[in-house]
C-alpha cells in the first residue's frame, strides 16, 4: 500500500548504517530510501491537489470530467528533526535560573507509560544540552511489570541513546527545593541525529504531517483523574492483612482497619461522592498545594474537584499546542505525586483501582485549528440536509432517542436504513454532514454503498478517496438547496466538515486505536457501561457515556466547540497516544469519512435496531483482543500504515512488543502491585 501522508523526518525512511557495517546493506538501504521518497513525493502531490479542491471534488469531477495529471514536484524535500543547535524555539524565554539549581532531573516517559528520570548536577547541565547523557536503548523496551527488555522489541541491553534536555521545558520543582526538571529527546550516537525510538520526536513528526497534508493544527487539554491515598495505620499485621483483603473484596478497598487496597498498605482518603464539598474540604490543603505547584511551573489549571470513586480527584489543565500539552501532562503528574508525598500521601493513576466504582481516566480534549482559528464549528449557517437538522436538534437536546420518528420530525428521511440499506458499517451507512448532498441523495448513496464482511470484525473503510464505498461531503448545487432540508439560522452549533471527518476517523478505528490510548490490561476494566468512560463505538453531543463527546456550547460560544476523547488513561505515553489519535483522525480526513448520527442516550440503553443503525458496538474487552484486531483486520492494517509513517517502524515495534508482553503477563499481576505501579 502506498503511503498515505508525506513523512517529514528522514529517520522514518532511512537511518545511516554503522560505518563499519555491511556496505551492500548500506547501498540497499539507500535504494530503498530513494524509492520510498519518490512514492511519498508523488502521493504528496496527489494529497495537496485534493486539498485545494472543494470538499467532495471539483464541479468538473462531479460532471465526470477527466482529472488532469498532477504536476511534477521535483526532488522530495524532507524536514529533518532539529539537532541540538536547532531545537524548537519556545514561545517564551526560559527565565528559570539554572544557577539556582543544585540538580536537574532529566525526565522521559517510556513505552509502558512509566515516567522515569536521571539526575545530573546542575554544573553539568550545559554539557548535557550539547552532548546529551548516555542511556541504554532498552529504556524503550521495558514493560511496566519489570526492568527486563522485551525480546521482540528490537531493542536490548546492547546499544546506547543520548538523552538531550529540551531547555524550554525546564522548570523548578516547588516541592523539591534546588531541583529542576527538563523533558528530554533522544539522539543516536551512531548518526549524531535523532534516535528512531524517541516518542516526543514522533509526536512532532505527526504534528507536521497534519499541518503539511491538511493545513491544520491541533490543540489539546487534559483532565487528570487520580486516586489520593493515605497509609493504613497498622498495615502489615496479620489482622490488618485480613481486614484489607475483606475490604477490597467488597469493593470499598479496605476503608477501615486493615492493609488497605489489595494489601498495599494504602487506602483512599475518603469515601465521598462526586463533587461532594466535604471531600474537597478534607483534602483542601494538599489539593491547594498541588494547584499552586502547577501554576508555579507555568501549567495553567482550569478547575479541580472530587470525582466519583473513593478518594478520587480530577485536575483540569488548560489547552495548548499538541506537543506542549503532552509535556505539561507529564510535568503535572510529577507535581501531583511529588506534592502528595510531601503531605504523607500517595497517588495512583491506575485506570481501575477500585472495583464497583468509576475508574480514573485522562480524558483528552482536542480541537482543530486553521489559520489560528478554531475550525470545529460552522458559524455562518446556511442550507443543510435533513440529517444535519437531526444532528443540530440533538445538540440542542430537543430529542433523546435517535430513530426514524426523530429524523422525520426534523423534516427528512429516517436515515440510511430507510432507503433499504441494512449495512451498519461505519462510513457509507452514515448520515450526511452539514453542507452535504440532499437527504434523498444521501440515502441513495448509502443504499448503493457496500462494505465487505470478510474480516472477523467490521471492515474499516477503503482509504482510496475515489472509492465508491466512501460517502463524502459535497457542496450543494443551487437547484438542490430547496430540497435539501431546513435552513439553519446563523449560529446553530453545527460541526465543520473537518471536525466530522476527523471524528469519523477516530470512530472507524477506535477498536484498534485502544492499545495506544488505553494500553494496559487494567485499562479495559475502566471501559464499562455506566462508568463515565465509554464502552461502545459511539459519539454524541454532551453525552458522557460515549468515548467521543462533542461539546455543544450554544450559539454564543461556538469557538468553544471541541471533541473529548475519553478512551485515554494514565497508563498512556502521551506522545504516542496523541500521535495515534491524530493518525486515526487524519485517516478520516484523507478519506472524507462521515460518521453515523450522534447517539444521544447511554449506548447500553439502545435496542438492537437503534444500535445497528448508529453503528454502535461494544468495544473490545481486553488488551489481547485489541491487539488481535490490530493484526487481523483491515482497520488494523490501515492504522498501522499511518502509524508507521508517524511513529516510525522501530518505535512502533517496541511499543507493540511491550503491549504484547503486558497482555501475556496480566494473569500474574497482583492488584496491590498495580496500584502504585502507575504513580
Amino acid at each position: 500500500m502506498d503511503k498515505l501522508f508525506k513523512t517529514l523526518d528522514p529517520f522514518h525512511i532511512y537511518q545511516d548504517s554503522d560505518k563499519n557495517g555491511d556496505k551492500s546493506q548500506h547501498t540497499s538501504n539507500q535504494r530503498l530510501a530513494a524509492a520510498s521518497a519518490e512514492r511519498l513525493c508523488a502521493n504528496h502531490g496527489r494529497l495537496r491537489e485534493q486539498a485545494s479542491e472543494p470538499i467532495g471534488g471539483s464541479s468538473e469531477q462531479a460532471a465526470g470530467a477527466a482529472k488532469p495529471p498532477p504536476k511534477a514536484l521535483g526532488a522530495p524535500r524532507f524536514t529533518a528533526c532539529p539537532s541540538f543547535h536547532e531545537r524548537e524555539i519556545p514561545d517564551h524565554v526560559n527565565t528559570v535560573d539554572i544557577g539556582k539549581a543544585k540538580a536537574v532531573r532529566l525526565l522521559w516517559c517510556d513505552t509502558a507509560g512509566i515516567r522515569r528520570c536521571r539526575v545530573i548536577p546542575s554544573k553539568l547541565y550545559t554539557r548535557a544540552l550539547t552532548q546529551g547523557v548516555g542511556i541504554t536503548t532498552a529504556c524503550m523496551a521495558m514493560p511496566a511489570y519489570g526492568d527486563t527488555p522485551v525480546a521482540a522489541s528490537g531493542l536490548s541491553a546492547v546499544g546506547e541513546a543520548r538523552m538531550v534536555p529540551i531547555e524550554c521545558t525546564r522548570v523548578a520543582l516547588p516541592w523539591a527545593p534546588g531541583h529542576h526538571v527538563a523533558l528530554v529527546e533522544f539522539d543516536s550516537p551512531k548518526s549524531d541525529g535523532p534516535w528512531e525510538c524517541c516518542p516526543r520526536r514522533a509526536l512532532r513528526n505527526t504534528v507536521k504531517m497534519l499541518e503539511e497534508n491538511f493545513g491544520l493544527t491541533m490543540k489539546v487539554g487534559f483532565e487528570i483523574e487520580f486516586l489520593l491515598l493515605e497509609p493504613v495505620p497498622g498495615a502489615g499485621t496479620a489482622a490488618g492483612a485480613a481486614g484489607g483483603a475483606a475490604g477490597a473484596a467488597g469493593g470499598a478497598g479496605g476503608g477501615g482497619a486493615g492493609s488497605g487496597l489489595y494489601g498495599s498498605g494504602w487506602r483512599p482518603v475518603d469515601s465521598k461522592l462526586y463533587c461532594q464539598s466535604s471531600a474537597l474540604d478534607r483534602s483542601a490543603a494538599v489539593l491547594d498545594a498541588m494547584v499552586a505547584a502547577l501554576e508555579a511551573m507555568g501549567i495553567p489549571v482550569e478547575q479541580w474537584h472530587p470525582e466519583s470513586a473513593p478518594g478520587q480527584f480530577e485536575v483540569v489543565l488548560g489547552y495548548t499546542d499538541t506537543v506542549a500539552a503532552a509535556d505539561r501532562l507529564l510535568l503535572a503528574k510529577e507535581a501531583i505525586v511529588g506534592v502528595a508525598r510531601t503531605h504523607g500521601l500517595d497517588v495512583s493513576f491506575l485506570p481501575k483501582p477500585v472495583r464497583n466504582a468509576a475508574g480514573s481516566g485522562c480524558h483528552m480534549h482536542l480541537s482543530l485549528w486553521k489559520d489560528g482559528v478554531n475550525c470545529m464549528a460552522v458559524t455562518e449557517g446556511g442550507s443543510f440536509s435533513a440529517a444535519a437538522a437531526c444532528i443540530t436538534a440533538a445538540a440542542a437536546g430537543t430529542f433523546r432517542v435517535p430513530g426514524g420518528a426523530a429524523a422525520k420530525a426534523a423534516g427528512g428521511t429516517a436515515g440510511p436504513s430507510s432507503a433499504g440499506n441494512s449495512n451498519t458499517k461505519l462510513g457509507p451507512a452514515a448520515s450526511a454532514p452539514p453542507g452535504s448532498i440532499g437527504a434523498a441523495a444521501a440515502a441513495a448513496a448509502a443504499a448503493a454503498s457496500t462494505m465487505g464482511d470478510s474480516d472477523t470484525f467490521y471492515d474499516a473503510p477503503d482509504l482510496d478517496p475515489t472509492s465508491s464505498t466512501i460517502q463524502r461531503a459535497q457542496n450543494l448545487r443551487p437547484e438542490e438547496s430547496a430540497a435539501a432540508g431546513p435552513v439553519m439560522k446563523a449560529g446553530a452549533p453545527v460541526p465543520s466538515h473537518e471536525h466530522m471527518q476527523f471524528l469519523a476517523g477516530l470512530l472507524a478505528y477506535l477498536d484498534v486505536l485502544l492499545p495506544f490510548t488505553s494500553p494496559s490490561p487494567n485499562s479495559f476494566a475502566r471501559l464499562q457501561p455506566g462508568a463515565w468512560a465509554g464502552a461502545h463505538t459511539a459519539w454524541g453531543y454532551n453525552n458522557r457515556e460515549v468515548p467521543l463527546r462533542v461539546t455543544a456550547p450554544g450559539p454564543t460560544r461556538l469557538l468553544d466547540m471541541h471533541l473529548e476523547y475519553k478512551a485515554l488513561d494514565g497508563t498512556t505515553n502521551p506522545y504516542i497516544g496523541i500521535a495515534a489519535v491524530m493518525v486515526a483522525g487524519m485517516l478520516g480526513l484523507f478519506a472524507k469519512l462521515v460518521p453515523p448520527e450522534p447517539c444521544q442516550v447511554p449506548p447500553a440503553e439502545l435496542d438492537a435496531e437503534a444500535a445497528a443503525r448508529l453503528g454502535v458496538k461494544p468495544l473490545p474487552h481486553s488488551l489481547d483482543e485489541c491487539l488481535q484486531r490490530l493484526k487481523s483486520t483491515r482497520g488494523g492494517e490501515n492504522l498501522m500504515t499511518g502509524l508507521t509513517e508517524a511513529l516510525g517502524e522501530p518505535l512502533l515495534q517496541a511499543f507493540l512488543a511491550v503491549r504484547e508482553a503486558e497482555a501475556s503477563h496480566a494473569g500474574h499481576d497482583l492488584p496491590g502491585d498495580l496500584l502504585l505501579r502507575y504513580t
